[in-house]
């Protein structure tokens, strides 16, 4: 990033005049202890940028595909923020209003400390998708525990670049085709079932909706891959309980668990650091190169869960 993004308090443009007023609330409220000394809180540095971006400005591109996040797990807040700042800004720097920017949904790593807060960093990761010409690959789904270089860095690239490409073929190169999995549209109580949810899925992402195991879900965690259900709802205590389901057609129907309540609707799918199960459009699951993953998302009742 440089300065000038890291110094862009509109996140990109994506934050009103109303939030910025707030967050500078937030930010003196921050800067004091109850002592009423002043903590100091230190900027990033801008030299990764000035050495190996800034040389490339006079440069065309038809687009940039970006693969990171992994150190940014644990400032998830900060990242909804700084990410859409700097695709903003590159595209100033590059003279290019309209360059086509494609991001990968982190894929999953275990057994180091910070991987639990993969989940927020990815919630952070769709802020980009506030500006226009921007998509993105999803990556949950191509865990790999035997990688030699830890499972953060997952040896399923061909996966990753396909989905990429998909998302290029079809944004950027108008083929009209399935560019990504199945992606929320809606979640609503059923009509004729007031102990059941239903989820549907925008039109033409969730033809040949089924599950499968995802890539080494015999290897971690439970391990019992589609065994184990990547749907959950809430509780009346605000809790987070696995709930089983049922995929008719493009839709899938959540039967909610005794002290759940499905006038509520909230519910949210893939939203672990490692699922064990994934939905996919087409056909076949992690290592088939046909379907694509479904698109994790969590839904409180009434919005996007937020960034925390």
């Amino acid at each position: 990033m440089s300065p000038d993004a890291l110094n862009d308090k509109t996140c990109g443009g994506t934050k009103s005049t109303q939030h910025l007023n707030e967050q500078r609330d937030e930010q003196h409220d921050e800067q004091h202890d109850g002592h009423g000394e002043q903590r100091v809180h230190l900027g990033g540095d801008s030299s990764i940028w000035n050495g190996m971006i800034a040389p490339l400005t006079k440069m065309r591109f038809a687009s940039i595909l970006w693969y990171q996040g992994e150190s940014n797990a644990k400032a998830g807040l900060k990242y909804s923020c700084s990410f859409p700042a700097m695709v903003a800004d590159w595209r100033l720097k590059f003279n290019s209003p309209k360059l086509p920017f494609y991001f990968v949904v982190l894929a999953p790593c275990d057994g180091s400390k910070w991987c639990d807060n993969f989940v927020n960093v990815r919630n952070a990761q769709f802020s980009a998708l506030q500006l226009p010409h921007t998509g993105y690959a999803v990556a949950v789904d191509l865990g790999d525990v035997g990688s030699p270089a830890r499972s953060v860095h997952p040896r399923r690239k061909q996966e990753v670049g396909r989905r990429l490409a998909l998302q290029a073929l079809d944004m950027q190169y108008g083929q009209k085709i399935v560019s990504t999995g199945p992606v929320l549209a809606a979640v609503a109580a059923a009509a004729e079932d007031s102990a059941s949810i239903q989820v549907s899925y925008t039109s033409g992402t969730a033809d040949g909706l089924h599950s499968s195991g995802t890539g080494d879900c015999n290897l971690v965690g439970s391990k019992l891959c589609c065994g184990e259900s990547p749907f959950e709802v809430m509780d009346s205590k605000s809790k987070w309980i696995r709930t089983n389901f049922t995929i008719s057609g493009s839709t899938v129907s959540l039967q909610m668990p005794a002290g759940a309540n499905a006038a509520t609707a909230a519910v949210r799918y893939a939203w672990q650091q490692w699922p064990q199960c994934s939905l996919y459009n087409g056909k076949g699951g992690p290592d088939n190169h046909t379907g694509i993953a479904a698109t994790p998302f969590c839904w409180n009742g009434t919005a996007p869960c937020p960034v925390n």
